[in-house]
């Protein structure tokens, strides 16, 4: 199971949502078959970089944190995301499907999130 956290450095939804998926994060701390991943649309390497290390807008050192290589939006993994806006949450099950879209966690502390990943691991 994948959770995908689709961000970008200077984005205050993003800033908000962080403490809200590490409460997520947190739920899920032990369990190996759920991997937190933060992609950047940051075209700049060091911007991105500064954003990582100051723990702003990712969670932990647990999740793994990616950069778009420069290609911001245009990368890959955006365009098949259909992503419009940050923050975006995406999660893929076990099978490599994509899964409903959670609700945002800035205004549910997560729940939703942390229910549509308990069903994706049964399933």
């Amino acid at each position: 199971m994948l959770v995908f956290d689709f961000w970008f450095t200077g984005c205050g939804n993003c800033r908000e949502l962080a403490p809200k998926l590490k409460l997520v994060e947190e739920q899920f701390k032990k369990n190996d078959k759920v991997v937190f991943i933060s992609i950047s649309s940051d075209k700049d390497i060091k911007l991105w970089k500064n954003s990582i290390t100051s723990g702003l807008y990712t969670t932990s050192s647990d999740e793994v944190n990616l950069y778009s290589g420069g290609k911001g939006i245009a990368d890959p993994l955006f365009q098949k995301t259909n992503f419009q806006a940050a923050p975006t949450l995406r999660l893929v099950d076990k099978n490599g499907y994509w899964c409903d879209m959670p609700v945002d966690c800035r205004t549910d502390d997560g729940k939703d999130l942390i229910a549509k990943i308990n069903q994706a691991l049964k399933n």
